[in-house]
């Protein structure tokens, strides 16, 4: 049984961390920058009461956070330092170098938050990357300007080992809209031959010309005429909906395995189960109004294994112009990615969103907001729960697995199996 340190959730909302580490036996100490949003939410605060300490750092503030954090320590030990990407990880990288837990090193930890410097260091190590100019570029106006297909990958490396858990292929909404309609994570089968295919060797060979030795990361890259290139490179589990996605696929929990490799445990083979392509599509209103209600198709079909409703009704809600206009999404698995894609979108065509105008809570007191003429939103039916199947439990915690030091900065690609 480890004693985690979990620095914030990937979101406010994301809680499979904290139920991985329960699922796992482990204890854990949460620290966050504010505990508010969290104290919000029933549900979440509930995990947190699990913990054995929550402290507030504001801002996460560096020395401040060291300070509190090796306090804690210097009586009760962490064997583990759990955090999702952000701006804060080259800082609690410095702060896990200095507990002496397993982490992806400072040096590479700043330098993927620069990506002038990153790819700086892939040019010099002979390396295409792409340069979208601005960073905030959207990854869909690359597409559409005709610089290539974008597609992502998310790896984890152990020890300076890396394993490629597969591709997300991102099904972006009709221009001028940068929401993402859904995506499909296919997972990686590896080369029929046993040794790394062309894809392998160059995201090997971009790991470790960044001396990427620890932890999750999701690279993004273009196709382009001339080849693979890096659009974006960010360390940490990706927040949102993505990890569970990918667990449907691997038929295991991410974050268990995520856990595991920090507390310097073997990555697994696999599950037993056989891994499917995950598919996710979105729901979205058609129209700007006041949300009514989703209903959803009354199927049981195993391959749907999850419906989440993020929206609540009598929330104004429109079309879908960024990803935060979505009111939801279905995640479903299949033995092929048209059985997923076809099966997905199918719920989706099926799928009712009321609406009712927005001018319908105009004459209302501040705050309060009609569906019907005479019911109130307090009155509606409850929005229908998320439904998540879960996954098979990872099998039990392997013995510690022993560094490396010897291992070099900048070799070929080296695939864990």
């Amino acid at each position: 049984m480890a004693h985690l340190l979990i620095i914030d959730l990937p979101d406010e909302t994301d809680t499979e961390l904290l139920q991985a580490a329960i699922a796992r036996g482990d204890r854990y100490t949460f620290v966050s920058g504010d505990l508010a949003p969290y104290r919000r939410q029933p549900a979440v605060q509930a995990l947190l009461d699990r913990a054995r300490a929550r402290i507030e750092v504001p801002g996460l503030a560096s020395a401040a956070l060291a300070q509190a954090v090796l306090a804690r320590h210097a009586g009760q030990p962490f064997d583990a330092v759990l955090c999702g990407a952000g701006k804060h990880h080259a800082d609690i990288a410095r702060l896990a170098q200095r507990l002496g837990c397993i982490f992806l090193n400072p040096t590479t930890a700043a330098l993927l938050r620069d990506p002038r410097q990153w790819r700086q260091r892939l040019a010099l190590r002979g390396l295409p990357q792409h340069d979208p100019g601005d960073a905030a570029q959207p990854l869909d106006a690359l597409a559409a300007a005709g610089q290539g297909r974008v597609i992502a990958y998310d790896t984890l490396t152990q020890a300076g080992r890396h394993r490629l858990l597969g591709v997300h292929d991102p099904l972006w909404q009709a221009p001028p809209s940068t929401a993402l309609r859904g995506c499909a994570f296919t997972p990686h089968g590896g080369s029929a031959r046993g040794s790394p295919d062309a894809i392998e060797r160059y995201l090997g060979a971009v790991l470790d010309a960044l001396d990427v030795d620890c932890g999750a990361t999701h690279t993004e890259l273009v196709i382009t005429a001339r080849g693979l290139q890096v659009a974006r490179i960010t360390a940490g589990l990706q927040g949102g909906r993505l990890p569970r996605l990918l667990a449907y696929a691997l038929g295991r929990s991410l974050q268990a395995d995520l856990i595991a490799l920090h507390c310097g445990q073997p990555l697994p083979v696999g599950s037993g189960a056989t891994p499917q392509v995950a598919v996710l599509r979105t729901f979205e209103a058609d129209r700007d109004g006041l949300l009514d209600e989703v209903v959803l198709p009354t199927w049981q079909d195993p391959a749907i294994r999850c419906v989440d409703i993020a929206r609540q009704p009598g929330q104004p809600v429109g079309p879908p112009l960024s990803d935060a206009d979505s009111l939801g999404c279905v995640m479903v698995c299949g033995p092929s990615r048209a059985d997923a894609e076809d099966l997905a979108d199918r719920y989706v065509a099926r799928t009712l969103v009321k609406l009712r105008p927005a001018a319908a809570a105009d004459s209302l007191s501040p705050g309060l907001e009609l569906a019907q003429s005479d019911t109130t939103v307090a009155e509606l039916p409850a929005q229908p729960p998320a439904t998540i199947r879960p996954w098979p439990p990872n099998p039990l915690s392997s013995p510690p697995l022993p560094l490396d030091p010897s291992r070099p900065l900048a070799a070929c690609w080296k695939a864990a199996h």
